[in-house]
């Protein structure tokens, strides 16, 4: 591996996906204590979910590398992307800190879509 070349698949030995099909939006709340589950409610898309703007709360632009790039796209093209999301089946669900016990549930939740 050279210097400065290295990535998810020389870390990791997985390449990345080139495609995907959603097939439900999860809106995830995490409780060390929780066993998890379904949460009662109903959740949509807010203008918070997406990553956009200049510099994007979540992903700060520390060095300046961005120039004020707006890496979540236009707003017609956000709202397009909302519009196709919500037609799907919409879950919010509690995870704790038991990866295996987060594991099982999400595999028979999504077996269930």
């Amino acid at each position: 591996m050279r210097r400065g070349t290295a990535g998810i698949t020389d870390w990791f030995g997985m390449k990345l996906a080139t495609s995907g099909r959603a097939a439900a939006l999860l809106f995830p709340r995490i409780d060390p204590t929780a066993t998890p589950a379904l949460i009662d409610g109903e959740r949509t898309l807010h203008d918070a979910d997406f990553m956009s703007g200049a510099t994007e709360d979540r992903y700060p632009d520390h060095f300046g590398l961005a120039h004020g790039i707006d890496g979540g796209g236009s707003d017609p093209a956000r709202a397009d992307v909302a519009d196709h999301l919500a037609t799907l089946p919409h879950h919010q669900v509690v995870l704790g800190h038991d990866v295996s016990a987060n594991a099982g549930f999400l595999t028979k939740l999504s077996d269930s879509l």
